[in-house]
């Protein structure tokens, strides 16, 4: 790296390339007991923190906190009921933990459940998520969360945001 890229780093306005920036050694641990690690009976840290568009998990360098642990914890003991209902059919997860920046990147909504890891988004092999859908909706209630209405999607959204109605558009 040059002076002049050295000194355009500093002032933040060059980033660093990929290749130079080198990981730190307790990073590894973590991801490594993170992926053997469960969350609920079922699903694991790793499917709660990861991130697919930077393909690594989130950690505390990125907001994550021990308030969002424990909604993530209550999100996935949720998972686990829908598991059940669903007659124990494998349930993968396509994002849950959202740290800001991540969900900016990505385009979610602003004020996203995601960020709070209060939501979760999921799919079943062998059954479409209208057909899920469906079948969640008159439980809502009883499960206390609310669910995106987006018919022909390839996911399914839910949080335990406390706002109504249960079955939105977002």
């Amino acid at each position: 790296m040059t002076r002049l890229g050295d000194a355009l780093i500093k002032a933040g306005i060059f980033v660093k390339p990929q290749e130079d920036i080198v990981k730190p050694q307790e990073d590894v641990v973590i991801e490594q007991e993170i992926d053997n690690t469960h969350i609920t009976a079922h699903f694991t840290w790793k499917e709660a923190l990861f991130l697919p568009t930077w393909n690594r998990v989130a950690n505390e360098n990125d907001g994550l906190s021990q308030e969002i642990k424990t909604n993530l914890i209550d999100i996935f003991g949720i998972l686990e009921k829908i598991r059940s209902l669903l007659g124990n059919r494998p349930i993968s997860v396509h994002c849950a933990y959202r740290p800001s920046k991540y969900n900016s990147v990505i385009g979610g909504a602003t004020r996203s459940a995601h960020v709070q890891g209060k939501a979760v988004d999921f799919s079943i092999a062998g059954i479409s998520c209208d057909e899920v859908r469906a079948i969640l909706v008159p439980r809502l209630d009883e499960l206390m969360i609310r669910m995106e209405k987006l018919n022909g999607s390839n996911w399914i959204h839910i949080d335990t945001n406390k706002t109504r109605p249960r079955y939105f558009i977002p």
